[in-house]
């Protein structure tokens, strides 16, 4: 998994199993990176372990030799880890860890990242030494800190906007919201959700942009909706739509970009504002009440990892391309002919055969 679809995955549960910001997202983000390497540890793949925590979990341990700081010595040990059921099982005891275990009660309320990292040290979370510096460089790398704010304000071009909260959707939307970020970033497209539930009074403002008002984005006199939302309602006013924009700085909305990320929108199965023939609104998606219960979210495939890695093949280590896809782990059969493999290929059966040179 990329660094930035953990990143987005890890801050989706997030809002979920830690409303309110609790305790810090960036502080847990950060462990989350550190701990599992972006979900792509031995932990994080078989055990659904993101945060190196030792014990027994819903769903049993995982044992593996880890690294421990006894007496400013590193040594390693052999120790139980546990072992969950989910990433979301995994996240909600950890926060629950921060929010109802006395030892941990200074992290609770605390708005400082670098305090909190110090905090959690201080409780006896981690034996290394270097533990809070290395959280702090994680967040300060990542920009993880935003994720501490339930709504993140960012400059477009002159204009600050709210990114809104994807909570305020229906389910279903949400889910194909949070997809369509994941699946424009796999396009090296990243995007921010800028509008969700609107109502009634900010409808009626914006449909006065263009007629009455000058567009405080634009600085133009043109319409940006046609739906004043007393007569003629827009979907955002019942959690059915939501807008966004390009996380490029002067890129925001850039109609070739908007493009391509409203053809992957499409794809998944929303109602992108694009295509609209009367009046064309690229940076919206939205289901249709008549569609929202019969509409059915895609499964997507997450991203493949491929790299470099050793293995033994025959008690001889050898060099070969390892690929990680959905928390599985495969080789190339190309990188084993070399290697006292003969591997050929069936072209009936349709399987390949492997024998021993």
């Amino acid at each position: 998994m990329n660094q930035k679809v953990f990143i987005i995955k890890l801050s989706d549960i997030l809002k979920v199993e830690n409303k309110g910001v609790k305790v810090l997202n960036s502080l847990i983000l950060a462990q989350g990176v550190l701990e599992s390497n972006f979900g792509n540890s031995e932990l994080a793949i078989k055990a659904n372990n993101l945060f190196g925590v030792k014990g027994i979990g819903d769903a049993g341990k995982h044992t593996i030799n880890t690294k421990e700081f006894i007496k400013g010595k590193e040594i390693i040990v052999k120790a139980d880890f546990r072992k969950y059921s989910s990433w979301n099982a995994c996240v909600k005891e950890q926060v629950n860890r921060f929010t109802e275990n006395p030892r941990y009660s200074k992290l609770v309320g605390e708005k400082d990242y670098k305090k909190a990292c110090r905090l959690v040290k201080e409780a006896g979370y981690a034996t290394d030494p270097e533990y809070p510096a290395k959280l702090i460089k994680v967040i300060e790398a990542y920009e993880l800190n935003k994720y501490d704010r339930g709504e993140i304000m960012v400059q477009m071009g002159t204009v600050p906007v709210q990114i809104r909260d994807l909570n305020k959707l229906h389910p279903k939307v949400k889910a194909m919201a949070e997809m369509l970020i994941r699946e424009s970033m796999k396009a090296n497209i990243p995007i921010l959700v800028t509008e969700t539930l609107r109502t009634t009074e900010t409808q009626r403002e914006y449909f006065s942009w263009g007629r009455t008002k000058i567009n405080p984005h634009t600085r133009e006199m043109k319409a940006v909706t046609s739906l004043d939302g007393v007569i003629k309602k827009s979907r955002h006013q019942v959690g059915l739509a939501f807008d966004i924009c390009i996380n490029i700085k002067g890129r925001e909305w850039d109609i070739y970009l908007l493009n391509k990320v409203g053809k992957i929108g499409a794809g998944l199965g929303l109602t992108w504002g694009g295509n609209w023939k009367t009046f064309i609104d690229r940076p919206h998606y939205e289901i249709p009440p008549n569609q929202i219960d019969s509409f059915i979210i895609p499964k997507k495939e997450d991203d493949e990892l491929v790299e470099k890695t050793n293995m033994k093949i025959n008690g001889k280590e050898v060099k070969v391309e390892r690929i990680l896809k959905e928390n599985r782990n495969y080789v190339k059969l190309e990188d084993l002919k070399v290697y006292g493999l003969d591997v050929t290929w069936d072209s009936v059966k349709k399987i390949p055969i492997i024998n021993i040179k």
